[in-house]
């Protein structure tokens, strides 16, 4: 049974992973209101705080989001790791689920 509280939309995102003095560049899996699951051969350990920044048409200026891994997997039929963004209420956050939404109507178009 899924206990997902918000629902995922197939999305490729690109975005950046903050953590210390380390960036690096990943693109979405998919992607809802409340979290992301990213691609990755090299997936963070589950508890890890990161700080995520998407760029999207609307604003020339990152969209910054606080996020936690809840989910680490590397095998052979997934590489990747979900991660749930902080403050549920996040503006950045609802922007996102926007843009996946904008981004999966363009598909369908």
């Amino acid at each position: 049974m899924d206990e997902r509280r918000s629902k995922r939309m197939p999305a490729e995102v690109g975005c950046w992973l903050l953590q210390g003095d380390d960036v690096s560049c990943f693109h979405s899996f998919d992607i809802s209101s409340t979290g992301i699951c990213l691609a990755t051969d090299e997936p963070l350990p589950e508890g890890k705080l990161v700080i995520l920044q998407f760029y999207t048409p609307h604003s020339a200026k990152a969209i910054t989001v606080d996020a936690k891994v809840v989910w680490s997997r590397h095998d052979q039929q997934v590489s990747g790791m979900g991660l749930k963004f902080l403050g549920e209420e996040s503006r950045a956050a609802l922007l996102l689920a926007q843009l996946a939404i904008m981004l999966q109507g363009q598909r369908k178009g």
